[in-house]
């Protein structure tokens, strides 16, 4: 670890190794140090997001408020190919319940 006052940065070095495994970057620490633990992957907010999205205008549809699809888009702003492809989400029943099983908890 250097620090320069100067430019009021410090540089920490850590000896690690970078090799690519089936074309994804793997970190490799030197012998006699502790592994490092992949963290469990956790859904991103902008799928969770989205699956919120969908199952919320699937809703509008349903209780009628919204006749079609594009009356829904213009109401929201956004284009009826959009609301299209958001709204099959709700149709991935068995994956929206994994992503949502694995959400961490608060």
């Amino acid at each position: 670890m250097s620090l320069d006052k100067s430019r009021g940065t410090m540089i920490v070095s850590i000896a690690v190794t970078f090799a690519q495994r089936g074309g994804r970057k793997q970190i490799i620490v030197p012998a006699g140090t502790d592994p490092w633990q992949v963290p469990s992957p956790t859904p991103g907010s902008a799928i969770v997001a989205a699956f919120v999205k969908a199952h919320h205008w699937r809703a509008l549809l349903e209780r009628g408020e919204f006749c079609s699809s594009a009356e829904l888009a213009k109401a929201e702003g956004a284009k009826n190919s959009y609301v299209c492809r958001i709204l099959r989400l709700t149709l991935l029943s068995r994956l929206s319940s994994t992503v949502f099983s694995r959400r961490p908890s608060s």
